[in-house]
């Protein structure tokens, strides 16, 4: 999964680069890996959470974030899942339950 999403990542940032390139500063000229911060990740998701490529026109890119959007979501909620069955299988295996 996270494959995925850094091939998304990589889609989204050359296709904001090449035709939004002011959106593309605003978002703090994000790059993959190369010279990346905080700061850049947070300005992603807010993004994909408050749907800002709706207003840009251009489909590719609103496909792309509504799908990474629900990609965000969806891989949040089964980490979440997966982080709740180790506690509870480690509460039984330590005879805590």
């Amino acid at each position: 999964m996270a494959a995925a999403w850094f091939v998304m990542c990589l889609r989204l940032f050359e296709a904001l680069k090449k035709r939004f390139p002011e959106k593309y500063k605003e978002m703090g000229s994000p790059k993959l890996f190369r010279d990346n911060d905080m700061s850049e990740t947070i300005k992603l998701i807010k993004f994909l959470f408050k749907k800002e490529w709706r207003g840009l026109g251009d489909s590719e890119v609103s496909n792309l974030g509504a799908f990474m959007l629900w990609f965000f979501v969806a891989y949040i909620v089964l980490l979440l899942i997966m982080f709740s069955l180790v506690l509870w299988e480690s509460r039984h295996a330590l005879g805590f339950v």
